[in-house]
């Protein structure tokens, strides 16, 4: 549900919104701070500037209560970097992700994930909160909106192996990539060969009826567990 408000005419992924102001850190604390917190169901979803955003905190009557606004375990595992102080640094570096981002032509999936930190290292500006799985799935939201080029089979692979999560133990537990050989290149060569494999056997129609991508399959990768788990239940 909340994505679907992210998406709407009041939310900073609609295509009229994109570009306004306060749109992308508006963004980065659905995805950084508020993400799976009912912060993001009730309260709005599109800031235009700090003030406005620390207001709607300050008057929306729950600040106080146990993750309402920020839950740090939201992507599973605990992170201490999951505050709300975040959004102060995300409107400050609008301007420097805009220009990295908002550009005429979609930028490369790899340059996107650069950008909102995924490969570690020392990036010009930082966004606190932004993890592994938030930058991701980041990315694939822009990719949907046109900021961002649809991602290869290959770069999937790779990010899969970067994260190093859900999707990959996904090909671990499905037994098609070996628990000792989990290089870099074996996730790409493991992924790849998923995707093809997907699809070449599902019909058209079952294709265009769940938006099956390289994006998807990631995302069903992540889900194996739960499935093996739930059949065993």
């Amino acid at each position: 549900m909340a994505r679907k408000k992210m998406k709407s005419e009041s939310g900073p992924f609609h295509p009229t919104n994109i570009c306004k102001p306060g749109a992308l850190p508006s963004m980065f604390i659905f995805h950084g701070i508020t993400f799976s917190c009912l912060f993001s169901l009730e309260q709005p979803a599109l800031f235009p500037n700090h003030t406005n955003f620390q207001h709607t905190v300050d008057m929306c009557g729950h600040a106080n209560e146990p993750y309402y606004i920020c839950n740090p375990a939201e992507y599973g595992s605990y992170s201490q970097d999951c505050k709300t102080e975040n959004a102060a640094i995300y409107f400050d570096q609008e301007a420097f992700h805009a220009k990295q981002l908002l550009c005429k032509q979609p930028v490369k999936y790899t340059t996107a994930l650069k950008d909102l930190q995924l490969w570690g290292g020392k990036p010009k500006k930082q966004l606190p909160g932004i993890g592994a799985h938030s930058s991701t799935m980041l990315a694939s939201e822009f990719v949907y909106q046109g900021i961002v080029a649809h991602p290869t089979a290959e770069e999937m692979g790779s990010t899969v192996w970067h994260i190093k999560s859900g999707a990959l133990g996904g090909l671990t537990y499905l037994q098609i990539l070996p628990l000792g050989k989990v290089t870099k290149a074996a996730t790409m060569a493991t992924f790849k060969s998923a995707y093809e494999h997907l699809d070449n056997t599902l019909p058209n129609t079952t294709k265009q009826s769940i938006g099956f991508d390289e994006i998807m399959v990631e995302h069903l990768l992540c889900k194996v567990a739960r499935w093996l788990h739930f059949c065993k239940d």
